[in-house]
């Protein structure tokens, strides 16, 4: 299994053509069928761990340009 920076992973692109299949955290894997699966998968985590609490919200996406991965209220175009 490849590891990557960061840094590597904010200069990545991701599209419709690229699929996750797993979640791997503390040697378990959770196979995931998509990206919206993957993201609930890594949140819960987050929040198991204790790395993620209403108060460290929000969290930008990857790519910094205003869009958030998690935030406290909606604020996208299509909010549901």
């Amino acid at each position: 299994m490849t590891k990557c920076s960061v840094d590597t992973l904010r200069k990545m692109t991701f599209n419709k053509n690229i699929k996750p299949y797993k979640f791997h955290a503390d040697g378990i894997d959770t196979t995931v069928e998509d990206w919206t699966r993957l993201c609930l998968v890594f949140v819960k985590w987050l929040i198991q761990k204790g790395y993620i609490s209403a108060d460290k919200l929000p969290v930008h996406d990857h790519a910094r340009r205003g869009k958030y991965f998690i935030n406290s209220k909606p604020q996208h175009q299509l909010q549901e």
